[in-house]
């Protein structure tokens, strides 16, 4: 399974890389969004995406993943726990929303 990872902390993306890389998936990471929405078209079977990061927000994002991708799985991973941000992941397709922190294994 090819995955495209978007967090912005270095620390959190090389330990979730490292992880999904362990259990056999082949991880695309990246802490721009501006870099992941320039490959979003790529051929990924899943997208794990932090709202808040540089240049490109994930939900702008998640909005143009849908756009190329209608079932592929979208999982949101956030700090922000606002319920209009959450309801609006859920509203432009977002599979499943995991509020930082999480176990690693939560989000496997």
């Amino acid at each position: 399974m090819k995955i495209l990872l978007l967090e912005d902390n270095k620390t959190l993306n090389e330990t979730i890389k490292l992880k999904l890389e362990r259990s056999g998936y082949k991880v695309y990471s990246y802490i721009n969004g501006q870099e992941a929405l320039n490959n979003i078209t790529h051929g990924f079977s899943c997208f794990i995406v932090d709202i808040n990061v540089p240049n490109v927000d994930g939900i702008k994002i998640l909005k143009k993943v849908r756009e190329y991708y209608e079932e592929v799985p979208i999982i949101i991973i956030s700090a922000t726990v606002e319920l209009n941000i959450i309801k609006e992941c859920y509203d432009f397709g977002c599979n499943d929303y995991l509020k930082k922190p999480f176990f690693i294994e939560e989000l496997e």
